[in-house]
């Protein structure tokens, strides 16, 4: 299982990233999904499904918590800037 979190400003290509090369993952995007975004996340890093997280997240602070988790569920964490 694996956890991949996209780092960029707005407009910066983050979302055609995950279009074009990383579709087969589960797409947590809180633009789409607005508050439920946290809850999809939760779910998937239960059941151990490949995820792609796609914010800006260009704080330490603002990853975090998606850090926190895969760590204690032991995932591979990935992030692209």
């Amino acid at each position: 299982m694996i956890c991949i979190i996209l780092v960029g400003p707005q407009g910066s290509g983050k979302t055609t990233y995950f279009q074009n090369y990383l579709s087969s993952y589960i797409h947590i995007n809180q633009d789409t999904l607005g508050k439920k975004h946290w809850n999809v996340f939760t779910s998937a890093i239960i059941i151990k499904a490949p995820v792609v997280v796609d914010r800006i997240n260009h704080t330490k602070d603002q990853r975090k918590n998606f850090c926190r988790l895969q760590n204690r569920m032991d995932i591979s964490l990935k992030s692209s800037i």
